[in-house]
This record gives structure tokens, sequence and C-alpha cells, in this order.
């Protein structure tokens, strides 16, 4: 191999040495020279007939070019949306400054409405809970007698499952039953509150 190695570079040092550097030739600045047009004639212009236009009976509606209508905004999964705000969070794992949770866990491929992430070292789990707890939105709500209130919900809900863990968007309990329907007519239970 060595030898071989050796051959091409032999090669490669003939085949530079036979090329000859090119041969560099001077240019000359062109000279530059004024041309001179004659003067034009004054032309006398005769004014135009005006013609009126003729409106048409039915006006035609223009036709819309697919290029003219607005585009609308790509749509992010849910999950996307997740990872970019928790990734940069700091956690307090080892008791090491400047740890994010993204350098502890690992995103993987899943729904489109939640974020799977597999973690590194089974330590992050409880770190990862105590930051997505410290991160809540806070809503106004009415009370009874029509009193506005503040209430602090947990902006995120985790869930672990064997070898990840789930991170969703927490949905208010009251926004929960609104948003699944509702089976009325349920075999198990009667109209009268009795089960069977």
């Amino acid at each position: 191999m060595y030898l071989l190695l050796q051959k091409y570079k032999e090669i490669m040092v003939k085949k530079a040495a036979k090329k000859t550097p090119k041969k560099v030739v001077k240019k000359t600045p062109k000279k530059v020279v004024k041309k001179t047009t004659p003067k034009k004639k004054a032309v006398k212009k005769t004014p135009k007939k005006v013609v009126a236009k003729k409106t048409p009976k039915k006006a035609t509606k223009k036709a819309v070019k697919v290029a003219d209508l607005p585009l609308a905004a790509p749509v992010r999964p849910e999950a996307d949306v997740i990872w970019d705000e928790i990734r940069q969070l700091q956690t307090n794992l080892f008791g090491l400054p400047n740890q994010y949770v993204e350098t502890h866990t690992k995103r993987v491929v899943g729904i489109p409405e939640k974020l799977y992430l597999v973690c590194k070292v089974a330590a992050v789990l409880p770190a990862l809970e105590e930051v997505l707890s410290t991160q809540t939105q806070v809503r106004v709500e009415r009370t009874p007698e029509g009193d506005p209130i503040r209430v602090a919900y947990p902006k995120y809900d985790m869930e672990e499952a064997v070898g990840y863990v789930i991170i969703s968007h927490h949905v208010p309990l009251d926004e929960q039953a609104t948003m699944q329907p509702k089976n009325r007519h349920h075999p198990a239970i009667l109209w009268h509150g009795k089960t069977q």
C-alpha cells in the first residue's frame, strides 16, 4: 500500500512539472472616441382626434389568479411549539449550573399534538417534573356572584410511559368537558341515575 502511494505521488509530481504556466498578455487601454450626433430638426406635432370610448354593456368580472390570493401561514405542530418553549428551561439537575432540558432529553417522533421525550438519565424525571410545575398560565374566571378572579393552571401535563415521557399542554377540566362529546345514552346508566 505504501508503494502505491509513493508511485501516485511521483506521477502527480511529473504531471505538475509538465504543465507550463500561462502567458500573461498585457492589455492596452482602448481609446475613447466621442461620437457626435447631428441635431434633429424640430417637428411640428399635429393634434390627434379624441375618440370617445364605448363602455361595455355588461361589466365582466376579473379572473382572480391563484398568485394574487394571500397565502395562509403554515401551521406548526403542537409538539414543535412545546419543544421550543421548554428546551431552554434550566433544571436543578446534579446541582450543576447551565443544565437545560435539551441537554438531558432527546426528542422522538410521535403524535403531533404531544411531545415525546427520551430521558438520557433516570434522574431527569423529577427535575423535569419540577421545571414543568413552575410553568403556569393564569386566566380570569367568574365566581357564581359574577366577580372576576384569577386562577392559575399548570401550563403542561406530563405523563410517564415505558421508555419515554409525554408532554402536552394542560387543558382545564371545564374545557375538557366541552371538548369531548357527551354520550347521554350510555347503556350502563339509566335516566333515573341508577345503574343496571
